[in-house]
């Protein structure tokens, strides 16, 4: 048989059922986990969010330009679109709760 112990505030051991173990287990669990709790992790990888939109429709503007023969209109068009998403990629991981 299996012997539960649980570390109280002052680091003494303390002898715990196995019922009790397991309705914290579960209720540990079904908590937010360490990431979902620190308020800057959603605001780490913010440079990506910026620069990858911009690049991946700069590069969609170029290939129109060479596909379609004309000068600069698709890569201008396309830089455009990708600040724009670029924004709105912010705008909604700041209005994320």
């Amino acid at each position: 048989m299996k012997k539960y112990f649980k570390i109280d505030k002052s680091f003494d051991l303390q002898k715990v059922d196995k019922i009790e173990f397991e309705k914290k287990l579960v209720k540990n669990i079904l908590k937010k986990s360490f990431w979902d709790k620190n308020p800057l992790e959603k605001y780490f990888d913010i440079g990506y969010y910026l620069l990858i939109p911009i690049i991946i429709f700069l590069l969609i503007g170029i290939y129109f330009d060479k596909f379609f023969k004309t000068k600069s209109f698709g890569i201008i068009f396309f830089l455009f679109l990708g600040v724009f998403s670029s924004f709105y990629n912010l705008y909604r991981l700041t209005k994320e709760k």
